[in-house]
């Protein structure tokens, strides 16, 4: 037993589990059944790790971690993907693996780092974990390091949207500008909207920015245009 030491992360807090005799609390089931999915986070660690130490995930159905001293594994019953790395990690660096379409793809600091098809729903009766205890196999495996912002997205990212979330940004798309528009008694429009306000004549452009602010009013007997918000 004990309690997560916690210091300094990638830019942030990470959790050192290296005090402590088991993994982090399971979550039961989560990575049962999934069509598609994404693992992401950051490791650090200073010494050798034994083979089939587990760093996030769920025995029996999908399992990530040192598979040997200087290779990190994804593993499921419907395919596996290897990559060289190790045997020391002395600065914070961004793993993630990526299933769907047939394939299966690992990353390091945002690049591609191997591709193999295969991959599919699986599921056990084990929960999810980070740190060991439940990954590899059922119990044991321990990870001696440290580990930052785990993340699963029930969803295959792109590998731009890896490179984002190894970059430090968001994989989220941006929300686009809001757009209202309220027809007055007169028959004047009233334009709300986000940003800068851009006409048209036609709905391909070419789009011309409108000096004024939001919210905008248009007379009865203007043009016909089309428009858009931009950000």
């Amino acid at each position: 037993a004990g309690a997560w030491t916690f210091w300094s992360g990638n830019g942030d807090v990470a959790g050192n589990w290296q005090t402590l005799d088991g993994p982090a609390p399971p979550k039961s089931g989560l990575l049962n059944d999934r069509e598609a999915l994404t693992m992401s986070g950051w490791v650090r660690f200073d010494e050798e790790q034994l083979s089939r130490t587990g760093w996030f995930g769920q025995n029996d159905a999908v399992e990530f971690g040192m598979i040997e001293a200087e290779s990190m594994m994804w593993w499921s019953p419907k395919g596996s993907v290897q990559t060289e790395l190790g045997p020391y990690v002395e600065e914070w660096t961004h793993v993630a693996v990526v299933l769907g379409d047939g394939t299966i793809s690992t990353y390091v600091n945002g690049e591609e780092t191997n591709t193999v098809g295969g991959g599919g729903p699986v599921s056990s009766g084990y929960p999810f974990n980070i740190g060991g205890g439940g990954i590899w196999d059922a119990a044991g495996n321990y990870f001696y390091g440290e580990l930052d912002d785990i993340a699963v997205w029930d969803v295959a990212l792109t590998a731009v949207e890896i490179k984002k979330i190894a970059e430090g940004l968001s994989p989220l798309a941006e929300v686009p500008p809001a757009v209202a528009v309220v027809k007055n008694a007169d028959g004047s429009l009233t334009i709300t909207f986000d940003g800068t306000l851009q006409t048209a004549p036609t709905v391909n452009g070419p789009w011309t920015d409108v000096n004024g602010e939001s919210p905008l009013q248009i007379t009865a007997d203007g043009e016909a245009w089309f428009g858009r918000a931009r950000k």
